[in-house]
């Protein structure tokens, strides 16, 4: 699941090196981190939050398969 959070996010932004994705994993949770700067920031949570909600969903939905919850962090 970290493999493909990595490449969706990093398919959304210009600069690939700018983003930082740190994933911390508990035997309940699983926590993505993503900082980055301001720019690549905009393009990962889109207009009104639509992108950043859309990937929530969907890692949300995904997560229900190995009963844990995922949060997503855009710092």
């Amino acid at each position: 699941m970290e493999k493909l959070f990595s490449y969706i996010i990093s398919n959304l932004v210009d600069n690939k090196n700018s983003v930082k994705i740190s994933v911390s994993e508990t035997d309940y949770d699983l926590k993505f981190s993503i900082k980055t700067d301001k720019r690549e920031r905009t393009k990962i949570i889109g207009k009104d939050g639509k992108i950043i909600n859309s990937i929530r969903d969907y890692f949300k939905a995904i997560s229900k398969k190995f009963n844990k919850k995922v949060y997503i962090i855009v710092e």
